[in-house]
């Protein structure tokens, strides 16, 4: 996949939620889980911000943990090397099995855009496909960036998407080999 920095560097207007974001997940040399998200009003400063990111989590002996992974039951363990010296060893952190999509990017046709709102805040979905009865997350930058005016969508009506296709990443903590499991849409096209 190439990246054109011209799209990197184009500000999006604040509406409350980042434009850009990022997540790491690891394991600290103690064993312990974190997650960090990084947010940027650009790409570019987003890029900048991870390569900083990913640059002090090594310094401090960070060991990256995808999303569904399960760290170690225990803190790395000293183990007798063969010239009688203790050295601690990695922690081996094991992958479990993740739905493949054999023909590239995950996709669906997509069929119609609902919305609902809860505690004021409105959240918006795409059906079709294999997804037609719950959906799967889309965010306003994604819509934004396929031609719509959030302005103008009503969480109250149900809008027709037929001819667009949507392009959705997987939930790697709740996919398996027999069960995909969406995580959020990422593009919508037509």
């Amino acid at each position: 996949m190439s990246v054109n920095p011209e799209d990197l560097s184009v500000t999006i207007p604040w509406n409350g939620e980042a434009p850009f974001s990022d997540n790491f997940f690891y394991v600290d040399k103690h064993g312990f889980n974190h997650q960090i998200t990084i947010r940027a009003e650009t790409g570019a400063t987003l890029l900048r911000n991870v390569e900083a990111a990913v640059e002090n989590l090594l310094k401090r002996d960070a060991l990256p943990r995808a999303r569904g992974q399960q760290p170690p039951p225990n803190a790395p363990e000293t183990q007798q090397a063969s010239s009688g010296a203790a050295q601690s060893s990695a922690p081996t952190v094991t992958t479990p099995p993740v739905a493949q999509h054999p023909d590239g990017p995950l996709t669906f046709e997509a069929e119609s855009l609902v919305g609902s709102t809860s505690q004021g805040k409105t959240y918006w979905k795409v059906q079709g496909g294999q997804f037609k009865k719950f959906g799967v997350t889309v965010w306003p930058e994604v819509l934004t960036a396929a031609g719509f005016n959030m302005e103008l969508l009503n969480p109250a009506e149900t809008y027709n998407l037929l001819g667009y296709t949507a392009t959705y990443l997987l939930n790697a903590e709740k996919s398996t080999v027999d069960k995909v499991v969406p995580d959020k849409v990422v593009k919508l096209t037509r």
